[in-house]
């Protein structure tokens, strides 16, 4: 087992954002609680739009890790209110069949969050592959943040089927989920052999 010193902090953000993307290479899972106090500490958390990546991460790590994934969560806390809508985002869109029951171990360490809980548990909350990609850029970094998780190849499907809308006059949200897919295939898949197959 190893112990708390064993596993290195992240020093500042482009720190935490490099291990994201090496991830697949490394599969480092018990890292994870560690990255997400960073991720917190440097504020890479509070702004929900621009955590799609963060999401999808935890996400896609928590998923492809279900044996692991209540003790990844425990060592996760305590969190600060603010930064606990990711995780109950990142818990939902695991993938985990017992999604539910993994988000419901830990609402009561979350009661400010209650509101939130209960929607995924009882209410209209969508997991990942249920949001519509043309609801923003949120939806589709955290498909990316997923894959960069979990290699999954239906993560990157759906990133690919948005090209599709790359001829949708009538919507500017299509168009502009369309040019944000087409521009993170590219510029991913020059890095990511990996990625560049699967494409």
């Amino acid at each position: 087992k190893k112990t708390r010193e064993a596993v290195p902090t992240f020093a500042r953000a482009a720190a935490v954002l490099k291990w994201i993307n090496g991830y697949r290479s490394e599969p480092e899972p018990e890292k994870l609680p560690v990255a997400v106090k960073a991720m917190g500490e440097f504020g890479l958390l509070r702004e929900l739009d621009q955590a799609g990546l963060q999401v999808g991460f935890i996400a896609g790590v928590l998923g492809t890790n279900p044996d692991k994934a209540p003790r990844l969560v425990a060592q996760m806390f305590p969190m600060p209110p603010e930064d606990q809508v990711i995780l109950i985002k990142a818990i939902a869109f695991s993938g985990l069949p017992n999604w539910k029951q993994l988000l419901s171990a830990f609402s009561e360490r979350m009661p400010a969050r209650q509101v939130l809980i209960d929607k995924y548990l009882f209410g209209d909350g969508k997991t990942l592959f249920e949001l519509p990609l043309d609801e923003g850029s949120f939806v589709l970094d955290s498909h990316w943040g997923y894959y960069f998780g979990s290699g999954s190849e239906p993560a990157v499907g759906r990133i690919v089927s948005a090209l599709a809308w790359m001829k949708e006059g009538d919507s500017v949200d299509k168009l502009t989920i369309a040019a944000m897919a087409k521009w993170t295939l590219a510029s991913n898949a020059t890095r990511d052999k990996d990625l560049l197959d699967t494409l």
